[in-house]
């Protein structure tokens, strides 16, 4: 669904309309969220990101703010998951796998849950970057809403780093 997604937004219809219709897209494929891995919840998100569609006056300003909420409340929800996701008492160094040919069914269990940590690790860096642009980006259009924004930034904000 990220590459249709994706595919679509980036393809010349020969009209702005594609960026509608890729968010669109992603917005119906993160309402069964629960069903997507973390991994691919955090990539559909990351199309939720910009605002060319109200930049071109496809999203009319008296729809930003929904429009703009209903965005946030994915971002919130892919944000949870990831958080939920990481072992932040997972020891890196102690857990460190050793390469082998014939590893036991325990050791390639261990080595799966090492680099799952790992690219979750990697992962929380990056989104966090992403979802503080996307917050200021959106926030810095009419209409403010100062209330919503310090209700996000209460709620979740203080933990992206």
């Amino acid at each position: 669904m990220f590459e249709v997604c994706g595919a679509m937004g980036s393809y010349d219809f020969g009209s702005e309309e594609k960026y509608v219709l890729s968010r669109r897209c992603a917005k119906k494929a993160l309402e069964r969220a629960e069903q997507i891995p973390v991994e691919w919840e955090l990539k559909l998100v990351s199309l939720l990101n910009g605002d060319i569609e109200y930049s071109l006056k496809l999203v009319p300003e008296g729809n930003w703010a929904l429009d703009r909420t209903e965005r946030v409340k994915y971002w919130c929800h892919a944000w949870q998951k990831l958080k939920q996701a990481i072992d932040d008492n997972y020891d890196f160094e102690s857990n460190r796998p050793i390469s082998r040919r014939n590893m036991s069914a325990e050791e390639r269990q261990n080595a799966e849950k090492y680099n799952q940590q790992r690219l979750l690790q990697r992962d929380k860096k990056s989104f966090s970057g992403q979802f503080e642009s996307f917050l200021v980006e959106a926030y810095s259009k009419p209409p403010c809403d100062v209330e919503e924004l310090k209700a996000i930034c209460r709620g979740v904000y203080p933990k992206l780093r």
